[in-house]
Protein backbone atom coordinates (compact mmCIF):
# COMPACT_ATOMS: atom_id res chain seq x y z
CA UNK A 1 0.00 0.00 0.00
CA UNK A 2 1.25 3.47 -0.85
CA UNK A 3 2.32 5.61 2.13
CA UNK A 4 -0.08 8.41 1.21
CA UNK A 5 -2.99 6.00 0.96
CA UNK A 6 -2.11 4.48 4.32
CA UNK A 7 -2.13 7.91 5.93
CA UNK A 8 -5.45 8.81 4.33
CA UNK A 9 -7.19 5.70 5.55
CA UNK A 10 -5.61 6.04 9.00
CA UNK A 11 -7.19 9.50 9.21
CA UNK A 12 -10.43 8.07 7.94
CA UNK A 13 -10.41 5.46 10.68
CA UNK A 14 -10.26 8.21 13.29
CA UNK A 15 -13.15 10.04 11.64
CA UNK A 16 -15.44 7.02 11.52
CA UNK A 17 -14.58 4.81 14.46
CA UNK A 18 -16.99 6.62 16.78
CA UNK A 19 -19.96 5.90 14.52
CA UNK A 20 -22.13 2.84 15.17
CA UNK A 21 -20.75 -0.23 13.42
CA UNK A 22 -22.74 -1.62 10.53
CA UNK A 23 -23.12 -5.24 9.57
CA UNK A 24 -19.94 -7.01 8.51
CA UNK A 25 -21.11 -7.16 4.88
CA UNK A 26 -19.18 -4.48 2.99
CA UNK A 27 -21.43 -2.59 0.59
CA UNK A 28 -19.34 -1.51 -2.40
CA UNK A 29 -20.51 1.04 -4.94
CA UNK A 30 -18.20 0.99 -7.96
CA UNK A 31 -17.89 2.15 -11.54
CA UNK A 32 -18.99 -0.40 -14.10
CA UNK A 33 -15.55 -0.41 -15.69
CA UNK A 34 -14.22 -1.92 -12.45
CA UNK A 35 -16.57 -4.90 -12.38
CA UNK A 36 -14.10 -7.58 -13.53
CA UNK A 37 -11.17 -6.33 -11.46
CA UNK A 38 -13.05 -5.62 -8.23
CA UNK A 39 -14.96 -8.91 -8.43
CA UNK A 40 -11.59 -10.65 -8.16
CA UNK A 41 -10.43 -8.22 -5.47
CA UNK A 42 -13.58 -8.82 -3.43
CA UNK A 43 -13.20 -12.59 -3.70
CA UNK A 44 -9.62 -12.38 -2.44
CA UNK A 45 -10.63 -10.06 0.39
CA UNK A 46 -13.46 -12.36 1.46
CA UNK A 47 -11.09 -15.34 1.54
CA UNK A 48 -8.54 -13.41 3.60
CA UNK A 49 -10.84 -11.58 6.01
CA UNK A 50 -14.01 -13.62 6.21
CA UNK A 51 -16.09 -10.51 5.48
CA UNK A 52 -18.43 -10.58 2.51
CA UNK A 53 -18.50 -7.83 -0.13
CA UNK A 54 -21.78 -6.93 -1.80
CA UNK A 55 -21.17 -4.83 -4.90
CA UNK A 56 -23.31 -2.51 -6.98
CA UNK A 57 -21.79 -1.48 -10.29
CA UNK A 58 -22.95 1.38 -12.46
CA UNK A 59 -22.22 4.87 -13.73
CA UNK A 60 -20.07 6.79 -11.26
CA UNK A 61 -22.13 9.97 -11.43
CA UNK A 62 -25.39 8.15 -10.74
CA UNK A 63 -23.86 6.14 -7.90
CA UNK A 64 -22.48 9.34 -6.36
CA UNK A 65 -25.91 10.93 -6.48
CA UNK A 66 -27.46 7.89 -4.78
CA UNK A 67 -24.88 8.00 -1.99
CA UNK A 68 -25.42 11.74 -1.55
CA UNK A 69 -29.13 11.03 -1.09
CA UNK A 70 -28.39 8.50 1.64
CA UNK A 71 -28.03 5.16 -0.16
CA UNK A 72 -26.48 2.48 2.03
CA UNK A 73 -22.88 2.30 0.82
CA UNK A 74 -19.61 1.71 2.63
CA UNK A 75 -16.96 2.15 -0.06
CA UNK A 76 -17.19 4.13 -3.29
CA UNK A 77 -14.80 3.38 -6.17
CA UNK A 78 -15.29 5.97 -8.90
CA UNK A 79 -13.98 6.28 -12.45
CA UNK A 80 -12.84 9.80 -11.63
CA UNK A 81 -11.64 11.80 -8.65
CA UNK A 82 -14.32 14.51 -8.80
CA UNK A 83 -17.30 12.43 -7.67
CA UNK A 84 -15.72 11.01 -4.48
CA UNK A 85 -14.18 14.42 -3.75
CA UNK A 86 -17.66 15.93 -3.89
CA UNK A 87 -18.85 13.42 -1.29
CA UNK A 88 -15.82 14.12 0.88
CA UNK A 89 -16.36 17.89 0.62
CA UNK A 90 -19.96 17.38 1.71
CA UNK A 91 -18.76 15.38 4.76
CA UNK A 92 -20.39 12.26 3.35
CA UNK A 93 -17.10 10.36 3.23
CA UNK A 94 -13.49 10.47 4.32
CA UNK A 95 -10.35 11.28 2.28
CA UNK A 96 -10.15 10.33 -1.39
CA UNK A 97 -7.31 8.13 -2.62
CA UNK A 98 -6.14 7.63 -6.20
CA UNK A 99 -6.09 3.85 -6.52
CA UNK A 100 -5.91 3.09 -10.25
CA UNK A 101 -5.68 4.64 -13.69
CA UNK A 102 -7.46 3.77 -16.90
CA UNK A 103 -7.14 5.14 -20.42
CA UNK A 104 -9.54 6.05 -23.15
CA UNK A 105 -9.66 4.04 -26.37
CA UNK A 106 -11.60 4.24 -29.61
CA UNK A 107 -13.56 1.17 -30.65
CA UNK A 108 -13.73 1.22 -34.46
CA UNK A 109 -16.09 -0.70 -36.71
CA UNK A 110 -14.68 -3.28 -39.15
CA UNK A 111 -13.57 -1.80 -42.46
CA UNK A 112 -13.01 1.74 -41.17
CA UNK A 113 -9.27 2.32 -41.24
CA UNK A 114 -8.04 4.33 -38.26
CA UNK A 115 -4.97 4.56 -36.09
CA UNK A 116 -3.60 7.06 -33.57
CA UNK A 117 -2.38 9.32 -36.38
CA UNK A 118 -5.64 9.37 -38.38
CA UNK A 119 -8.29 8.97 -35.68
CA UNK A 120 -9.16 12.68 -35.45
CA UNK A 121 -9.55 12.84 -39.22
CA UNK A 122 -11.84 9.78 -39.18
CA UNK A 123 -13.97 11.17 -36.34
CA UNK A 124 -14.44 14.46 -38.22
CA UNK A 125 -15.76 12.78 -41.37
CA UNK A 126 -19.44 13.79 -41.72
CA UNK A 127 -20.58 10.25 -42.48
CA UNK A 128 -18.88 8.71 -39.44
CA UNK A 129 -21.15 8.20 -36.43
CA UNK A 130 -19.28 8.97 -33.21
CA UNK A 131 -20.54 7.41 -29.99
CA UNK A 132 -19.73 8.45 -26.43
CA UNK A 133 -21.25 8.06 -23.00
CA UNK A 134 -23.15 10.84 -21.24
CA UNK A 135 -20.86 13.40 -19.55
CA UNK A 136 -21.36 13.94 -15.80
CA UNK A 137 -23.31 10.69 -15.40
CA UNK A 138 -20.41 8.65 -16.77
CA UNK A 139 -16.87 10.09 -16.50
CA UNK A 140 -15.93 8.39 -19.78
CA UNK A 141 -18.15 10.98 -21.45
CA UNK A 142 -16.17 13.75 -19.74
CA UNK A 143 -12.93 12.14 -20.88
CA UNK A 144 -14.31 11.99 -24.44
CA UNK A 145 -14.82 15.76 -24.31
CA UNK A 146 -11.17 16.07 -23.25
CA UNK A 147 -10.29 14.18 -26.44
CA UNK A 148 -12.27 16.72 -28.43
CA UNK A 149 -10.30 19.51 -26.77
CA UNK A 150 -7.03 17.88 -27.74
CA UNK A 151 -8.32 17.40 -31.29
CA UNK A 152 -8.86 21.17 -31.45
CA UNK A 153 -5.14 21.69 -30.85
CA UNK A 154 -4.42 19.48 -33.87
CA UNK A 155 -7.15 20.87 -36.10
CA UNK A 156 -8.68 24.20 -35.04
CA UNK A 157 -12.45 24.02 -34.93
CA UNK A 158 -12.49 20.25 -34.38
CA UNK A 159 -13.81 20.52 -30.84
CA UNK A 160 -17.04 22.24 -31.83
CA UNK A 161 -17.63 19.79 -34.66
CA UNK A 162 -17.01 16.72 -32.51
CA UNK A 163 -19.09 17.97 -29.60
CA UNK A 164 -21.89 18.74 -32.01
CA UNK A 165 -21.92 15.34 -33.72
CA UNK A 166 -21.16 13.07 -30.73
CA UNK A 167 -24.02 10.68 -29.97
CA UNK A 168 -24.49 10.09 -26.24
CA UNK A 169 -25.54 6.46 -26.57
CA UNK A 170 -24.97 5.27 -23.00
CA UNK A 171 -25.35 6.70 -19.53
CA UNK A 172 -28.76 8.36 -19.68
CA UNK A 173 -32.35 7.37 -18.99
CA UNK A 174 -33.19 6.87 -22.66
CA UNK A 175 -30.10 4.81 -23.54
CA UNK A 176 -30.74 1.52 -25.31
CA UNK A 177 -29.94 -1.50 -23.14
CA UNK A 178 -27.62 -4.15 -24.51
CA UNK A 179 -28.77 -7.79 -24.42
CA UNK A 180 -27.62 -9.74 -21.38
CA UNK A 181 -23.97 -10.68 -21.62
CA UNK A 182 -23.18 -8.25 -24.45
CA UNK A 183 -20.57 -5.50 -24.02
CA UNK A 184 -22.60 -2.35 -24.57
CA UNK A 185 -20.02 -0.41 -26.61
CA UNK A 186 -19.27 -3.29 -28.94
CA UNK A 187 -23.00 -3.91 -29.28
CA UNK A 188 -23.67 -0.32 -30.38
CA UNK A 189 -20.89 -0.55 -32.98
CA UNK A 190 -22.07 -3.96 -34.19
CA UNK A 191 -25.65 -2.69 -34.52
CA UNK A 192 -24.49 0.31 -36.55
CA UNK A 193 -25.43 3.03 -34.08
CA UNK A 194 -21.78 4.10 -33.90
CA UNK A 195 -18.84 3.70 -36.27
CA UNK A 196 -16.38 4.87 -33.60
CA UNK A 197 -17.10 4.67 -29.88
CA UNK A 198 -14.87 6.39 -27.31
CA UNK A 199 -14.77 4.32 -24.11
CA UNK A 200 -12.44 3.04 -21.43
CA UNK A 201 -9.72 0.75 -22.75
CA UNK A 202 -10.78 -1.88 -20.21
CA UNK A 203 -14.28 -1.90 -21.70
CA UNK A 204 -13.11 -2.02 -25.31
CA UNK A 205 -11.11 -5.17 -24.56
CA UNK A 206 -14.28 -7.07 -23.72
CA UNK A 207 -16.05 -5.55 -26.72
CA UNK A 208 -13.32 -6.78 -29.04
CA UNK A 209 -13.37 -10.23 -27.44
CA UNK A 210 -17.04 -10.46 -28.37
CA UNK A 211 -16.54 -8.75 -31.75
CA UNK A 212 -13.07 -9.77 -33.03
CA UNK A 213 -13.34 -7.68 -36.21
CA UNK A 214 -13.68 -4.43 -34.28
CA UNK A 215 -10.47 -2.44 -33.88
CA UNK A 216 -9.09 -0.71 -30.78
CA UNK A 217 -7.11 2.53 -31.05
CA UNK A 218 -5.58 3.67 -27.77
CA UNK A 219 -5.60 7.39 -26.99
CA UNK A 220 -2.32 7.63 -25.09
CA UNK A 221 -2.72 11.30 -24.18
CA UNK A 222 -5.99 10.81 -22.26
CA UNK A 223 -5.89 9.13 -18.87
CA UNK A 224 -8.58 8.48 -16.27
CA UNK A 225 -7.80 8.71 -12.56
CA UNK A 226 -9.93 6.45 -10.34
CA UNK A 227 -10.74 7.59 -6.81
CA UNK A 228 -11.62 5.55 -3.72
CA UNK A 229 -13.31 6.78 -0.55
CA UNK A 230 -14.93 5.22 2.53
CA UNK A 231 -18.38 6.53 3.38
CA UNK A 232 -18.81 8.15 6.76
CA UNK A 233 -20.07 5.69 9.38
CA UNK A 234 -18.75 2.63 7.56
CA UNK A 235 -17.65 -0.36 9.60
CA UNK A 236 -14.11 -1.49 10.30
CA UNK A 237 -14.34 -4.26 7.63
CA UNK A 238 -15.19 -1.58 5.06
CA UNK A 239 -12.06 0.36 5.98
CA UNK A 240 -10.08 -2.88 5.78
CA UNK A 241 -11.46 -3.51 2.29
CA UNK A 242 -10.40 -0.02 1.18
CA UNK A 243 -6.89 -0.66 2.46
CA UNK A 244 -6.92 -4.05 0.72
CA UNK A 245 -7.72 -2.38 -2.62
CA UNK A 246 -4.41 -0.52 -2.30
CA UNK A 247 -2.45 -3.69 -1.48
CA UNK A 248 -0.06 -5.35 -3.98
CA UNK A 249 -2.44 -8.33 -4.20
CA UNK A 250 -5.38 -6.19 -5.25
CA UNK A 251 -3.28 -4.02 -7.54
CA UNK A 252 -2.28 -7.15 -9.47
CA UNK A 253 -5.94 -7.89 -10.11
CA UNK A 254 -6.40 -4.34 -11.37
CA UNK A 255 -3.38 -4.67 -13.65
CA UNK A 256 -4.73 -7.95 -15.06
CA UNK A 257 -7.71 -5.97 -16.40
CA UNK A 258 -5.48 -3.34 -18.07
CA UNK A 259 -5.89 -0.85 -15.22
CA UNK A 260 -2.67 0.87 -14.24
CA UNK A 261 -1.75 0.71 -10.54
CA UNK A 262 -1.81 4.02 -8.71
CA UNK A 263 1.26 6.23 -9.07
CA UNK A 264 3.13 3.93 -11.46
CA UNK A 265 3.48 6.85 -13.87
CA UNK A 266 5.40 8.95 -11.33
CA UNK A 267 9.12 8.83 -12.07
CA UNK A 268 11.92 11.20 -11.13
CA UNK A 269 13.35 13.08 -14.08
CA UNK A 270 16.89 11.89 -13.46
CA UNK A 271 15.80 8.29 -14.13
CA UNK A 272 14.93 9.15 -17.74
CA UNK A 273 17.34 9.41 -20.67
CA UNK A 274 18.75 12.92 -21.04
CA UNK A 275 17.88 13.18 -24.74
CA UNK A 276 14.18 12.80 -23.85
CA UNK A 277 14.16 15.87 -21.56
CA UNK A 278 13.54 19.42 -22.76
CA UNK A 279 14.00 22.05 -20.07
CA UNK A 280 11.87 25.15 -20.22
CA UNK A 281 9.49 27.44 -18.36
CA UNK A 282 5.76 26.92 -17.85
CA UNK A 283 3.79 29.76 -19.44
CA UNK A 284 0.28 28.45 -18.70
CA UNK A 285 -1.54 25.66 -16.87
CA UNK A 286 -5.12 25.40 -18.12
CA UNK A 287 -7.32 22.89 -16.30
CA UNK A 288 -10.33 21.17 -17.83
CA UNK A 289 -12.83 18.80 -16.23
CA UNK A 290 -10.26 16.03 -15.90
CA UNK A 291 -7.12 17.09 -17.76
CA UNK A 292 -4.62 19.95 -17.42
CA UNK A 293 -2.98 21.40 -20.55
CA UNK A 294 0.52 22.64 -19.70
CA UNK A 295 2.28 25.05 -22.08
CA UNK A 296 6.08 25.02 -21.72
CA UNK A 297 8.32 27.56 -23.46
CA UNK A 298 11.51 25.83 -24.59
CA UNK A 299 13.87 28.29 -26.24
CA UNK A 300 11.04 30.22 -27.86
CA UNK A 301 9.14 27.11 -28.97
CA UNK A 302 6.02 26.17 -27.00
CA UNK A 303 5.30 22.53 -26.20
CA UNK A 304 1.85 21.56 -24.91
CA UNK A 305 1.61 18.59 -22.56
CA UNK A 306 -1.70 17.09 -21.44
CA UNK A 307 -1.70 15.44 -18.02
CA UNK A 308 -4.36 14.65 -15.44
CA UNK A 309 -5.47 17.35 -13.01
CA UNK A 310 -4.35 15.02 -10.22
CA UNK A 311 -0.81 14.93 -11.60
CA UNK A 312 -0.74 18.70 -12.05
CA UNK A 313 -1.80 19.13 -8.44
CA UNK A 314 0.81 16.65 -7.18
CA UNK A 315 3.57 18.45 -9.12
CA UNK A 316 2.22 21.86 -8.00
CA UNK A 317 2.56 23.20 -11.54
CA UNK A 318 2.24 26.97 -12.05
CA UNK A 319 3.11 29.58 -14.66
CA UNK A 320 6.71 30.80 -14.37
CA UNK A 321 7.96 27.50 -12.96
CA UNK A 322 10.92 25.69 -14.52
CA UNK A 323 9.88 22.29 -15.82
CA UNK A 324 10.92 19.52 -18.17
CA UNK A 325 8.96 18.30 -21.17
CA UNK A 326 9.68 14.57 -21.09
CA UNK A 327 9.05 13.25 -24.59
CA UNK A 328 7.86 9.73 -25.30
CA UNK A 329 7.06 8.23 -28.68
CA UNK A 330 3.45 9.43 -28.71
CA UNK A 331 2.95 11.79 -25.79
CA UNK A 332 4.57 14.49 -23.67
CA UNK A 333 4.81 14.30 -19.88
CA UNK A 334 5.93 16.98 -17.41
CA UNK A 335 8.55 16.81 -14.67
CA UNK A 336 9.86 19.34 -12.14
CA UNK A 337 13.05 19.62 -10.05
Amino acid sequence: MQRGAAASFAILGVLTMSNPARADIVQLYAAGSLRAALTDVATAFEAESGHAVQAKYGLSGILKAEIARGARADVFASANMEHPRALSAAAKSGPVVLFARNRLCALVKPGLKADSATLVERMLEPAVKLGISTPKADPSGDYAFEVFGKADAIKPGARAVLEGKALQLTGNATSATAPAGRAVYGWHVAEGRADIFLAYCTATREAKRQNPDQQIVELLAVGADYGLTVIKGASSPAQSFARFVMSPTAQKFLASQALHPARTERRHVTKLRARNQLKGKIVEVKRGATTAHVRIDIGGQVVIASITNESADELKLAAGQTAYAIVKASSVMVGVD
